[in-house]
């Protein structure tokens, strides 16, 4: 739909064109029960009006969610905006807060990530679907700006997609084709009271910077709306590729599990190599855990010249082993992860290392990876049936748990994936009383399997 068709002629969102807008975005239960992603300021407190409004008109609920950075002064009291706007619109809100100290550097994409982790693992514990996104138009021009100064091919250049599935819930950014302008029109008409973020306006963000260019690009033809629609045509040729490259890695895989492929290397020595460079990067990005494809440039070298059997290498945040009869091991690099360890309190939910979806229950737990040293403690308790395991160059990266046993005994620990635990590394040791942790796991990376969306995903527990 074109931004006419979103906006009318007065210069606000029509409301009625919203409602076809967000069933272009479906499909939606009956009453839908939709969660939006509030800063307190205009684009998300305009989003929020018109899905309050939306989800009440099908006896539906819809809940702000705040991220509170805890980075300003202010934020608390932008936290407060967004409950009271809430109450005012008929909405729930839930604010939620970062945890932890901010990192020393990368603070506005730690921040970033901060957010969408803790809107989206909200969403999760909540049972809800369909989270909303304010993103619009100018923000996609800055997208497309931004990823053009970084050398992003045709994939990075089509910037956000107005849908998009991640583990927890699908993405949805209704006003990613309405101008910024009549957004704050629509503000204005409704009668909102809006925070004003002075990083907007801080030249040392990159944002902030094409924002202040934004006159001089216009006048060269750079425009929001020409920007956008270069973004929307990539967007259409990313789906097109999508569909090619999932069908060549169907093709290619013999086996898949959990962080894991084994892939046929004649199939993939049969395709257009720079296809199957690229259909590898997306598998990659997937099983490191990553928010998008890996670069195809280096996967592609080591394709024309693979691990001799048995070898493997390190690439992307994977490990690519070969074996006999033509086969190719693609699982998690497990370097660093078990130096690692996070905490993750009773009720709580982590995204851990983009790929496990984390839920503890009773008692809190600290959550890395099994390593090396751990899988060779445990091997023994699995040397007999092997028979739906994972590969073993793979197992270093499963997560493993650990909390303070009840009798002091000392860590107990628990791989729910492998369906071991017990003190120290001694599986199945007798308990007094009952395990003093619960946790639930279920695999869900931020990136699907494929680029058309196959997520491999079981949940398991203790």
């Amino acid at each position: 739909m074109s931004p006419r068709g979103l906006v009318d002629a007065s210069g606000v969102i029509d409301a009625e064109a919203f409602a076809v807008r967000m069933a272009a975005l479906g499909p939606f239960e009956p009453e839908p029960a939709i969660a939006v992603g509030v800063s307190g300021g205009v684009d998300s407190l305009t989003l929020l009006a018109f899905a309050a409004r939306w989800a009440a008109e099908r006896g539906g609920r819809c809940t702000a969610v705040c991220f509170d950075h805890g980075l300003r002064a202010a934020s608390a009291g932008e936290a407060r905006l967004v409950e009271t706007t809430a109450r005012s619109l008929g909405a729930e809100a839930v604010v939620l807060r970062w945890a932890g100290p901010p990192p020393p550097s990368g603070v506005q994409e730690a921040a970033r990530r901060a957010r969408l982790e803790g809107l989206l693992g909200w969403c999760a514990g909540a049972g809800v679907l369909h989270l909303l996104l304010a993103h619009h138009r100018d923000d996609q021009a800055e997208t497309v700006l931004q990823r053009l100064g970084r050398g992003s091919g045709a994939d990075g250049l089509a910037a956000m997609a107005a849908l998009s599935s991640r583990g927890e819930a699908r993405i949805l950014r209704p006003f990613l084709e309405v101008p910024r302008a009549a957004i704050e029109a629509s503000a204005r008409r409704i009668g909102l009271v809006w925070a004003e973020d002075p990083s907007n306006h801080d030249p040392h963000y990159d944002r902030a910077r094409l924002r202040a260019a934004a006159g001089p690009l216009d006048q060269a033809g750079l425009s929001a709306k020409a920007l956008a629609a270069s973004a929307a045509r990539l967007g259409d040729d990313r789906a097109f590729l999508a569909r090619h490259l999932s069908a060549l890695l169907a093709g290619a895989t013999r086996e898949y599990g959990e962080g894991w492929l084994v892939l046929d290397r004649d199939a993939l020595a049969a395709s257009d190599p720079w296809a199957a460079a690229r259909a590898l990067a997306w598998a990659a990005g997937a099983i490191a855990g990553g928010e998008r494809a890996a670069d195809p440039r280096p996967i592609a070298a080591l394709l024309a010249t693979p691990p001799a059997p048995g070898q493997a290498h390190a690439l992307a945040g994977c490990l690519w082993q070969s074996k006999p009869r033509g086969a190719l091991v693609l699982c998690r690099e497990c370097r660093g992860l078990d130096r690692r360890r996070e905490m993750l309190p009773p009720g709580e939910s982590l995204l851990w290392d983009g790929r496990w979806l984390c839920r503890a229950g009773r008692g809190g737990v600290s959550v890395s990876a099994l390593g090396t040293a751990g899988w060779q403690k445990l091997a023994p308790a699995l040397a007999g049936d092997r028979r739906g395991l994972p590969p073993t160059a793979a197992l270093p990266a499963l997560p493993i748990f650990y909390g303070e046993s009840v009798d002091g005994k000392g860590d107990v620990f628990a791989v729910p994936s492998l369906g071991l635990w017990g003190y120290g590394y001694d599986p199945g040791s007798a308990f007094r009383g009952e395990m003093p942790f619960c946790v639930d796991i279920t695999y869900h990376p931020i990136l699907p399997l494929v680029p058309l969306g196959l997520r491999v995903g079981a949940c398991c527990g203790l």
